[in-house]
């Protein structure tokens, strides 16, 4: 009799503690939902101009344009560097990552990498970084899978990709040193 209100109150706290990690996901869930339909997609900006000494309505349209990402998702041996550093240690690399994309402190984007992935829930940061990634660069999203599936399913790939791309993107980036002119008929005799 005693064994079996035992079992029955340890059944009860661990339905309890399993309602509240159910509830805690589905908040995670609904504020990754409404962030992604929050953020903007830069298709199509439409700029309305009313003068109204005339009355007369000008409407200008301007349309910026997304680019593709340059990397493949599963190009990771393309580089061995970055993909031995997100094979070995994934959070470092998401931690690096972050640090390029918008200078967040890379010891703490590791930690909550690190922290989340004990739950399954890393993918939620890294889809958050990933999406400010596209906003910065304009890149455009793949339409097949999509930045929520590539971040829940291929992660250490996705790492991988953004590594490439952010290492290119600094290879690419012209330093113009500045030119010291001296003045005509100067030869370096007085």
């Amino acid at each position: 009799m005693h064994y079996s209100q035992w079992w029955r109150r340890r059944w009860i706290k661990i339905l309890g503690i399993s309602l509240i990690v159910l509830l805690i996901l589905l908040v995670i869930l609904a504020l990754v939902l409404k962030f992604y339909l929050l953020t903007s997609k830069k298709s199509e900006t439409t700029i309305t101009t009313i003068q109204t000494s005339r009355s007369t309505l000008m409407t200008t349209s301007t349309t910026t344009t997304t680019t593709p990402q340059s990397e493949s998702l599963f190009g990771c041996m393309e580089d061995h560097n970055s993909c031995c550093y997100g094979f070995w240690c994934t959070p470092c690399l998401f931690g690096s990552n972050a640090n390029k994309i918008d200078g967040s402190n890379c010891v703490c984007m590791c930690l909550g990498y690190s922290c989340l992935a004990q739950f399954g829930l890393c993918w939620l940061l890294h889809y958050m970084k990933r999406r400010s990634l596209r906003d910065q660069f304009n890149l455009r999203e793949n339409p097949s899978c999509g930045d929520c599936l590539t971040t829940l399913c291929c992660g250490s790939c996705a790492l991988c990709q953004e590594a490439r791309f952010l290492k290119r993107q600094s290879e690419t980036k012209i330093f113009i040193a500045p030119q010291m002119n001296q003045p005509n008929g100067f030869h370096g005799k007085w």
